[in-house]
């Protein structure tokens, strides 16, 4: 039972950082999302959506760490959601060939 509210904070977390986001209040958003990759840097979600709020606050080396991190995190079901979404959304290139994806999970 406490491993699933504590699930259930986090995503309450991950919602405040959504919410903020769809404000353009990137910081606030980059701030909700490392509560959860602090606590479970494990969680792609919030590691994907982090390097999203990085990247709208010109953070890019930040941003593709958080990328990094949420791509080596991904289930299988999650890896292709992933793929769906980075193929389907805006993306920018680093100099070393890495896509970025630029859309909320």
């Amino acid at each position: 039972l406490g491993q699933s509210i504590e699930h259930f904070a986090l995503e309450e977390i991950i919602k405040k950082g959504n919410e903020a986001y769809s404000k353009n209040e990137f910081d606030k958003a980059a701030t909700e999302y490392q509560k959860v990759t602090t606590k479970t840097p494990e969680n792609a979600t919030a590691q994907y959506n982090l390097g999203n709020a990085l990247y709208k606050n010109k953070k890019t080396d930040e941003a593709i760490n958080a990328y990094d991190n949420a791509s080596g995190n991904l289930t299988v079901k999650e890896g292709k959601h992933f793929i769906i979404k980075a193929l389907c959304c805006r993306t920018i290139k680093k100099s070393r060939n890495v896509l970025l994806p630029i859309k909320m999970l």
